[in-house]
């Protein structure tokens, strides 16, 4: 047999022939040694050509060799953040230059982001490492969001291609965690709330949406007072990047000097409150129920130019007749995306007039900007 790659950059052969070698090879096949460069991982496709006793060539193949450990990492409900280390190393003889990307079998990989919201990325987008700068984006900043609720593993495949323009496929593994309290406040906890809220405040928190509500500096968030009006319209502005806005404030109830003055201008401007404001009144104060909550989520997703259409019907709930008709289809779009389930676990409950939690606010935002 006769080997006949060319390419030896990612593999080197071995030969120690015993004492009993013979013929024109001096080596059997068992004195032959396969070592993959510790610079790669993944797979390698070596080529051979076969001859009989006499010399003759008898036919041609390639054996694979499959090398390497999965990269395997951990990630909670705000995700992972990729740096140039997890690819690249400067002491490596033929570094990687750039990666590419399948989608991951849960949850999204965006470049840019923040606030809840990024670029999505493209099968074949190039993310380029220290090696060079040959791609459409740096490797750092990439990052991993896993859907909201997701346990067990996410598995993304991607292929590595080095300085030499040699490529191989890699697997990288997600163990996704979830919490039962919160990292970051004291009192979101399974006593104080259950366990059910710790993810989404965190992720919330990770990712700039929320505060906490302390004014000495206590980590604390109040996960079960009522989300009020202003904050939760402040929370969207955020994710919309706190754009700039001006001219006059058409509510009354707004003064100037209020932190939420200009998520309540954009608001305005942008028909976020449509159906839920009265007149020139905002109501910064009141509290938010479960169907303004999702007519806002409505007008909200028609402001970033996303469909809003859905096949689906709540009227198999058993109060579905308690929900407004300004709310109806907003309702029905919320349930159909899965951004709000019934709130009973005996029967199918829609609880519209219901006021809503800090924590039941973060959960629903959490689905909504992962699903």
């Amino acid at each position: 047999m006769r080997i006949t790659d060319s390419n030896r950059n990612s593999y080197k052969f071995y030969c120690n022939p015993g004492s009993n070698a013979t013929g024109a090879g001096k080596a059997r096949l068992t004195d032959l040694s396969y070592l993959p460069s510790n610079t790669y991982r993944g797979t390698d496709s070596v080529s051979y050509i076969a001859f009989n006793a006499s010399g003759k060539e008898l036919f041609t193949g390639y054996i694979r060799f499959q090398y390497g450990d999965d990269k395997t990492y951990y990630a909670d409900s705000a995700g992972y953040v990729f740096s140039m280390e997890e690819f690249y190393s400067a002491s490596e003889q033929d570094p990687v230059r750039y990666v590419t990307f399948r989608q991951p079998t849960s949850g999204k990989l965006y470049v840019n982001y923040a606030n809840g919201r990024g670029t999505a990325v493209s099968t074949g987008d190039r993310f380029y490492t220290a090696a060079a700068s040959d791609g459409k984006y740096p490797l750092t900043g990439l990052c991993f969001i896993p859907r909201a609720g997701s346990t067990g593993e996410a598995v993304l495949e991607c292929t590595v291609t080095a300085r030499s323009g040699q490529s191989h496929d890699e697997t990288v593994r997600f163990t996704l965690n979830r919490k039962t309290a919160s990292d970051i406040f004291s009192d979101v906890t399974a006593r104080d709330v259950g366990t059910w809220a710790a993810d989404s405040i965190d992720y919330a928190a990770r990712w700039g949406l929320v505060n906490g509500t302390s004014t000495t500096g206590a980590r604390e968030f109040s996960p079960n007072r009522t989300m009020q009006r202003c904050d939760l319209v402040l929370i969207l502005y955020r994710v919309a990047g706190s754009p700039a806005v001006s001219g006059s404030m058409p509510y009354t109830d707004v003064p100037a000097e209020a932190y939420f003055y200009q998520s309540a201008l954009w608001a305005a401007r942008n028909n976020i409150m449509d159906s839920v404001a009265v007149g020139t009144r905002y109501a910064p104060n009141g509290d938010i129920t479960r169907q303004d909550f999702v007519t806002i989520l409505y007008n909200f997703t028609r402001y970033l130019g996303v469909s809003t259409s859905f096949e689906g019907s709540i009227s198999t709930y058993k109060d579905v007749s308690d929900v407004s008709s300004y709310a109806l289809r907003p309702m029905a779009w919320a349930v159909a995306k899965g951004y709000v389930t019934s709130t009973s676990a005996e029967e199918k409950l829609l609880s519209p007039l219901k006021t809503a939690s800090r924590a039941e606010i973060a959960t629903l935002l959490h689905r909504y900007l992962t699903y």
